[in-house]
């Protein structure tokens, strides 16, 4: 019974990571892609900080001198990866169409 709970478990972390392309690929054609990109990432992070304060509230400490650093990281995440995918999603034709002329 645990197996095939895990394993339907896995299928549907499988199915909604592909849906997630698919709905992104449709939201970008009517919302920006930084403000969808902002909007996905803060409801995440909110909710993940809400989750860990309620399972393991002692966990959410950190030494004052690690935030700078962990506002750049998330900064330069949140750059280099969801913007560049949001904007592949958005405009994928010109990429095509430019990458054709070379």
């Amino acid at each position: 019974m645990a197996v095939a709970m895990a394993n339907a478990r896995v299928v549907g972390s499988v199915v909604l990571f592909g849906m997630s392309t698919v709905a992104t690929r449709v939201a970008v054609q009517t919302v920006s892609p930084l403000l969808l990109s902002v909007l996905r990432f803060g409801a995440g992070g909110v909710l993940l900080i809400l989750a860990l304060a309620v399972v393991i509230p002692g966990r959410l400490r950190m030494a004052r001198g690690d935030v700078p650093f962990l506002v750049m990281l998330g900064a330069i995440q949140f750059a280099a990866f969801s913007l560049t995918y949001t904007l592949g999603l958005r405009f994928p034709e010109d990429w095509c169409r430019s990458s054709a002329r070379q």
